[in-house]
């Protein structure tokens, strides 16, 4: 391996470790041997004509082979991506410090490429993102250097240096066209294949709503800053806003996913659910929406709805009126848990969605069957055992006249005291929902809403979880309350005996509310947003960037049309510069004595058709310099 070479392998690896530290899936005490050997790679490199180097190097690789192999075969699928990846960067720390001087690294340069594009897939945040911009820039030119000394030869560092300064435009200008690719090129989003779920998955764990709630995925979720709900009072104090905004209703769990109540819904009629549970919606003559409420409303409400990502409207559980101000070509399809999904024109734009609603207490569904009830008390086949141990130990606290609610109220309470809220990927979080029954390991709201919905159902207490957002900040113009992407949370509704629903919140409030603060907070967020926009992309997202992009000639006409002039200016003198400076020096002596050169003539023969001419003894001395001193430029003649 040529010297000029390696110190961008050793760079590309630095890159590849940061890429698999990122996915937060890989302990970072493993990583640490490879971090310390990859820096002291340009001073073992020397050790390779040694024939103990290289033997302790072989053994060791087969040991940590066979430690990974057995690891897998006692673990299953369990750890299969974090030994995957160990082996990964194992390799490519053993390439650089044992490819030899006669050896291509071609494999070097593939493994880095496999790790950032399988990384990508199970680390989409500002991390990965930050060292995916990093890797680009010194990829490209890592591969400029091993063509130039793929042969043998060498190059020198002025040259080397020339050849950096030259890599980074092109890089540039790769990238830029790739990005343009991305947008316009047209592609099929719901064409399913090998990646669908994986993308899926990374998709989900951004902070938004989800058609369904996994408890196996374990990618750290994008927390996202962008505003998803803004709600103005239009009759009452802005604090009687409700926290709780639904969205999404889960009923099914097969003790890792929840499924949506409306699977298994009859599609040909309209409302013919089983499990319909909630007082129905009727459209009014005027187009608004009413169901039964006990009383008249009390509160109401303008709500703009920013989150077009989800099929959903986002309501409140005691919503009784609403009234469509703006759906942007939208229509609305009431749901069997009082709900609406979202059905869009096929040329509806990608805009946010306006309504009010009023409040009050909603009428209970006429009549629950014994098999609606049931449904809502189903359990998973494989419930662990903690499960009816902590159950009956909080039932215990209560007087045996205590109704469902009171337990619910008792089992919200016990988990906001003895278990700790925490996001995936962090230190300590939960591999799965056993650990964090016991107690041994930190959850996220999903995970507070599934104990608690085993709890109620283990002592016979119907429920569902709720995904939609929790809306706890107050706009800066003190106007409205606001929702953001990174306020998306799951939450329990229980089901009284009178047929209402109750909502219960077992997540403590003060760590799903706490935010971040300051320029860094900042700057990673929009970094987030960026490489949600990548990870997320989809027809909604392809149509919101083609309108941005074609509305920048008119936002900004001369920002538009003064940077493709600028690079051209800038290209032009560039051009100019690389020029040699006989050449340049010979054309300005012809335009002083206002001459050109005719297509074909040469620099004397120019000096000879300007003998004949009227010039003056000056004129003349100028191009015979100019012209004596382009030949030495050009022939190299003495």
């Amino acid at each position: 391996m040529n010297d000029r070479l390696h110190p961008l392998l050793v760079v590309l690896c630095l890159f590849d470790l940061g890429f698999v530290h990122s996915t937060h899936a890989v302990d970072a005490m493993l990583l640490l041997p490879m971090w310390a050997l990859a820096f002291a790679s340009p001073w073992l490199r020397r050790l390779q004509r040694l024939a103990v180097y290289r033997a302790i190097w072989n053994i060791g690789v087969l040991i940590v082979f066979s430690l990974l192999v057995r690891h897998a075969t006692t673990t299953g699928l369990l750890h299969m991506l974090e030994d995957g990846l160990v082996l990964a960067v194992l390799c490519q720390v053993h390439l650089l410090n044992n490819v030899g001087e006669r050896q291509r690294p071609d494999l070097t340069f593939f493994n880095s490429f496999l790790i950032a594009f399988v990384t990508s897939l199970f680390a989409p945040s500002f991390w990965w993102s930050l060292l995916f911009i990093g890797h680009t820039l010194a990829f490209v030119p890592a591969l400029q250097v091993y063509v130039l000394t793929g042969s043998g030869h060498d190059i020198s560092k002025k040259a080397l240096r020339t050849m950096m300064r030259d890599s980074i435009p092109r890089t540039l200008i790769i990238s830029a066209v790739t990005a343009v690719a991305f947008v316009f090129w047209p592609r099929d989003f719901e064409r399913k294949g090998w990646l669908k779920e994986t993308l899926a998955l990374a998709q989900l764990s951004q902070g938004g709503l989800a058609e369904s709630i996994d408890l196996g995925h374990k990618v750290r979720p994008f927390l996202s800053d962008e505003i998803a709900l803004r709600i103005e009072m239009v009759e009452g104090r802005l604090s009687n806003v409700p926290c709780h905004w639904r969205a999404m209703v889960f009923s099914r769990f097969d003790g890792r996913t929840w499924e949506p109540q409306e699977v298994g819904r009859q599609r040909n009629r309209l409302l013919a659910s089983r499990f319909a549970s909630d007082s129905q919606w009727q459209r009014q003559a005027n187009g608004s929406w009413r169901r039964p409420a006990r009383g008249e409303p009390h509160t109401r409400m303008r709500v703009q709805q920013f989150d077009r990502d989800t099929d959903r409207l986002v309501t409140t559980l005691a919503a009784v009126h609403l009234t469509p101000t703006d759906l942007r070509g939208c229509m609305l399809n009431p749901e069997s848990y009082a709900g609406f999904g979202i059905v869009p024109a096929a040329d509806a734009p990608v805009a946010a969605l306006a309504y009010t609603i009023e409040l009050a207490q909603p009428q209970p569904a006429r009549v629950l069957s014994e098999r609606t009830r049931s449904h809502f008390m189903a359990l998973p086949d494989d419930v662990p055992d903690i499960v009816s141990a902590l159950s009956e130990q909080i039932r215990g606290t209560l007087p045996n006249s205590a109704d469902g609610l009171a337990y619910a109220t008792a089992v919200s309470n016990w988990l906001q005291a003895n278990r700790r809220y925490d996001l995936p990927g962090n230190p300590g979080f939960a591999e799965n929902l056993g650990e964090f029954l016991l107690g041994t390991a930190t959850g996220q709201c999903e995970y507070f809403a599934t104990t608690m919905a085993l709890l109620l159902r283990t002592q016979g207490v119907p429920c569902r979880v709720v995904g939609g957002y929790l809306v706890h900040e107050e706009s800066k113009d003190h106007k409205a309350m606001i929702a953001r992407g990174r306020d998306a949370h799951a939450w329990i509704e229980v089901l009284a005996r009178d047929g209402s629903w109750h909502t219960f919140d077992a997540t403590p409030a003060a760590d799903v509310t706490q935010t971040g603060e300051g320029y860094w907070h900042d700057a990673s967020m929009w970094m987030q947003s960026l490489w949600n926009e990548v990870t997320g992309f989809d027809d909604k997202r392809r149509a919101r960037w083609v309108a941005s992009l074609l509305s920048l000639p008119l936002r900004y006409p001369l920002i538009t049309f003064a940077l493709p002039l600028a690079f051209l200016w800038l290209r032009r003198r560039q051009r100019h510069a690389q020029r040699q400076p006989a050449i340049t020096n010979f054309e300005h002596a012809l335009r002083q004595a206002k001459l050109t050169l005719l297509p074909g003539e040469t620099p004397r023969e120019i000096l000879v058709r300007a003998s004949s001419l009227d010039l003056t003894a000056e004129q003349l001395a100028a191009m015979q310099a100019a012209a004596l001193e382009h030949e030495r430029s050009r022939y190299q003649q003495a």
